[in-house]
């Protein structure tokens, strides 16, 4: 059989198609693979990198550009590995074994397979692995694996990777090794402007004041240490941190400016005339750039042209006028330069709505023949007027304005303006609200609300916007970024529940709007089962900041097995790297027959205050004939110096909120909570599944409660202080200074 079945082979590879559908290249293979009479079968090992695409040899270095990642976040790097040996020649390739060794005691790099099964779990079970073209059972013509790394903090660590296997006898006998190295990045300073001109300003007359902008479009947090203001008096800089500094000086930041990849911050510039002549200086930063140590703003004001300015350019908006009223509005000339000016020509442009009419008072019209003279410094103020006689026209819910065009013609140039009105019954501003999102969403969705439709009527503008939110669910404490007064803002609703909001504007007559426009939102979660916490640290001052204490949610199959640190008898399921889904573990895949949807996702660490963090499971396994429990607990990983926090955990069936940790304290204004202090796990208590919320019978929540230190009791029964976990009622089930070591610990101490 073994003869017939090799001349088979034969005959296939020289009709370069298989017997059976079987290619060339198949054919071929097989030559190598069933013991052919070949004698230079091999394997031929490729390890790429995916992202940034590279080949990875023997002892060559992998950079892990972690840059951008504030502490906590993560990233992975995922390498495939082929058998990139002609398939006339092929042999299979046998991955034995792939080891991750870290060069310090960080563990900050975990190993992992494509299903996320840890590397150290996974030797002698890697695929055989074929060249592409290749068709043999049991084999692929890929394998992967994937490197994982969190930034516990700003150190630079490194780690030693090895991939072993047999088939191409060029790879070293301990395998292909690499080397991984953080990269910290470097910080980058982009600014604008770079010039500031103020213009003409009167004497004794204070410039409107001018924004700079400052963005790290580094990798790396960005310092400004230092700035000076070098030049002529007048100028001031007002500072992100309230301090305001004047011309000329120089002046350390005490504490520095310091801002995050991708964060910004702004300073104001100010400049008060005490003469008319030109002054020049500019703003000088100091920053931790190594391309620009320095950066320049230059400022001017008052530069020696000729100049006309109209100073209500570039519209003079009259607003609302109720039908056969008169509007006066005042316009003003000014010789904004070192120059004489002299006025030409004040005139409506034809095509001006008739509504409109100029007002000089007892002052001839100025002409080529009789220019008006404005002097150096000087002005020269009329009117105009708006009477409408006729409702005007709205098109697509918008009111469409009356308009004039004004041109002033003299020895600079040519200046326009436009006169607008509306003529309406009554003149109040209506605010509009859209949001974009619509009015159900799921949590953590970023809501883009839009005020920009709002009217004023009268053909004036919107020139303030208030947004407020009327009402969040307990706990949740976001803001409206950029702000509150912008036309255009968006709000993550981070938890689930109702969120109201309402936005007041006031047009450019500083007509205020009749009544707020508001609107509601609907959060809920759309997958089966969801998990919510959130935390209150009273000590932290600004909880929506970059630095805040940090607390995990966790949920864990039935399955996950770890030691007994509560001393409750039973494993504890925490930081199961297979079985807990977690910040370390936000993907765990549950059980061999396991679907997507019967596996949790975390959908975000929060390390910096607050939350919340969202662990939601589409479908939970779980039947009336075989029922499964979820463990759900809450770590207090660092409380970053804060102290104690307040926890609220929610619990919701299919979109309906089925069970709540809240308790009221007097200590915790912000709407209670369960203390905790710094390493506590607390042991919320088990979800069956299946349960009343779903059509069961049982509760959805069995909640853990103990009677003391259920610790103090397994060391010694005949203590008092002693206790333990699963009551019927009593404390907390807490556990103080948690400390698991399947992940570092994220603070030094316990129980402060």
């Amino acid at each position: 059989m073994r003869l017939e079945r090799m001349g088979w082979l034969a005959v296939c590879a020289a009709m370069a198609v298989g017997c059976s559908g079987k290619t060339s290249a198949t054919a071929a293979l097989e030559a190598c693979l069933n013991g052919g009479s070949r004698t230079d079968c091999r394997a031929q090992m490729d390890l790429r990198l995916v992202t940034p695409a590279r080949s990875i040899t023997d002892q060559s270095s992998v950079d892990v550009q972690v840059g951008g990642l504030a502490i906590g976040e993560a990233l992975d790097l995922e390498f495939h590995i082929n058998n990139t040996i002609s398939t006339t020649t092929a042999a299979v390739l046998r991955v034995s074994d792939i080891t991750l060794t870290a060069t310090d005691a960080a563990n900050a790099y975990s190993c992992a397979a494509a299903d996320g099964t840890p590397c150290n779990l996974m030797t002698d079970k890697w695929q055989p692995i074929v060249p592409a073209g290749g068709d043999w059972p049991g084999t692929v013509t890929s394998e992967s694996f994937r490197i994982h790394y969190k930034k516990l903090d700003t150190g630079v660590h490194g780690a030693q990777v090895c991939v072993k296997a047999s088939g191409d006898p060029s790879l070293p006998a301990a395998g292909l090794c690499f080397s991984l190295t953080v990269k910290l990045g470097k910080p980058s300073l982009s600014w604008t402007p770079k010039t500031i001109d103020f213009g003409p300003i009167l004497t004794g007359k204070v410039a409107a004041p001018q924004t700079i902008s400052l963005l790290n479009t580094g990798d790396a947090p960005l310092t400004l240490s230092h700035v000076a203001l070098v030049g002529d008096a007048g100028y001031s800089l007002d500072l992100a941190d309230g301090t305001t500094h004047t011309s000329p000086g120089n002046f350390d930041l005490a504490p520095t400016l310091s801002l995050d990849p991708g964060k910004t911050a702004s300073w104001t510039v100010f400049f008060s005339a005490t003469d008319t002549l030109a002054k020049t200086s500019a703003v000088v930063m100091t920053t931790n750039d190594p391309a620009q140590p320095t950066a320049k703003v230059d400022l001017t004001a008052n530069a020696n042209v000729p100049c006309l300015k109209i100073l209500q350019t570039p519209e003079v908006a009259f607003g609302a006028v109720v039908l056969g009223q008169i509007s006066s509005q005042g316009i003003d000339l000014q010789n904004c330069g070192d120059a004489a000016l002299a006025v030409t020509s004040i005139q409506l442009l034809p095509g001006a709505n008739p509504a409109f009419v100029l007002d000089f008072a007892k002052d001839p019209t100025p002409s080529v023949d009789a220019p008006l003279a404005i002097p150096h410094n000087g002005s020269y103020k009329f009117h105009a007027t708006y009477t409408p006689s006729e409702l005007s026209q709205e098109v697509s819910g918008t009111l469409v304005s009356d308009i004039a065009l004004l041109e002033v013609d003299s020895n600079a140039d040519p200046k326009q303006t436009k006169l607008t009105g509306v003529g309406v019954t009554s003149a109040c501003p209506k605010a509009i609200i859209k949001v974009k999102e619509g009015e159900e969403v799921v949590p953590q969705t970023v809501l883009h609300l839009s005020g920009s439709s709002s009217l004023a009527p009268g053909g004036g503008s919107i020139a303030k916007y208030k947004w407020t939110a009327k009402k969040q669910p307990a706990g949740s404490n976001q803001k409206f970024v950029p702000n509150a007064t912008s036309p255009e803002t968006t709000f993550v609703t981070n938890a689930a529940g109702q969120y109201d909001f309402c936005l007041s504007v006031t047009d450019n007559k500083g007509v205020l709007s009749c009544t707020d426009a508001c609107t509601t939102v609907i959060v809920t979660p759309s997958d089966c089962l969801h998990a919510e916490l959130l935390w209150h640290t009273p000590a932290d001052p600004d909880e929506t900041d970059t630095v805040g204490a940090d607390e995990d949610i966790h949920l864990a199959h039935q399955l996950a097995n770890q030691p007994d640190i509560d001393c409750d008898g039973d494993p504890d399921p925490w930081f199961d790297t297979t079985f807990d889904c977690f910040w370390w573990v936000p993907t765990p895949h549950w059980g061999v027959q396991s679907t997507d949807q019967q596996s949790p996702k975390l959908d975000l660490d929060d390390t910096d205050g607050a939350g919340p963090e969202n662990v939601s499971l589409p479908a939970p396994e779980g039947t009336l004939s075989d029922p499964h429990t979820y463990a759900l607990g809450v770590h207090y990983w660092n409380d970053k110096g804060f102290g104690h926090s307040w926890a609220i955990v929610r619990v919701y069936v299919c979109g309906n909120l089925a069970a709540e940790y809240n308790q009221p304290h007097p200590d915790q204004p912000a709407g209670g909570g369960i203390e905790m202090k710094a390493l506590d796990m607390w042991y919320v208590g088990k979800i069956n599944w299946p349960n009343q919320g779903i059509g069961g019978t049982g509760p959805v929540m069995t909640t853990c409660y103990q009677s003391g230190d259920a610790c103090i009791g397994k060391k010694d029964p005949s203590d008092p202080k002693g206790g333990k976990m699963w009551q019927a009622s009593g404390d907390w089930c807490i556990t103080p200074c948690y400390i698991s070591g399947n992940a570092p610990t994220g603070s030094s101490f316990c129980g402060k």
